[in-house]
């Protein structure tokens, strides 16, 4: 995985890790235990399949998420930095789902922290090119 550079602002390497490894941890299947150690206790999150409060609802839609998925691909690509606790991250993913089908896209995450780097919101969306 290759590392997301900085582009704006200023980010400690704390930061710039824990993206990475965030990444990282989202594409191995069956880590649910670790994917959600990244997460506040009252974290929420949206992306296209929906919205989930709190833990355990982003612990179940994670789950789920995998049961059609055979394997995925994160890379951040930048990171833009609004301050020491709200980033964005621009990056690509490709994902092959268990029936032979792929597919991919560029996406752009806002993630806001708390004091302890547990995120506390993520937004997702994919990002189309022109």
């Amino acid at each position: 995985m290759s590392k997301a550079p900085l582009l704006a602002g200023v980010c400690s390497s704390d930061l710039t890790d824990l993206v990475n490894r965030f990444y990282a941890v989202s594409d191995k299947p069956g880590a649910n235990e670790e994917y959600i150690t990244f997460f506040n206790a009252n974290c929420r999150v949206s992306v296209f399949q929906g919205q989930f409060n709190g833990q355990a609802e982003v612990l179940k839609w994670r789950e789920k998420s995998w049961e059609d998925t055979l394997e995925r691909f994160h890379e951040p690509l930048k990171i833009f930095v609004h301050s020491d606790k709200e980033i964005a991250v621009l990056g690509k993913y490709s994902m092959t789902f268990k029936d032979g089908q792929s597919q991919g896209s560029k996406f752009l995450a806002l993630l806001s922290f708390d004091d302890d780097l547990k995120i506390v919101s993520m937004e997702a969306v994919p990002v189309q090119s022109q």
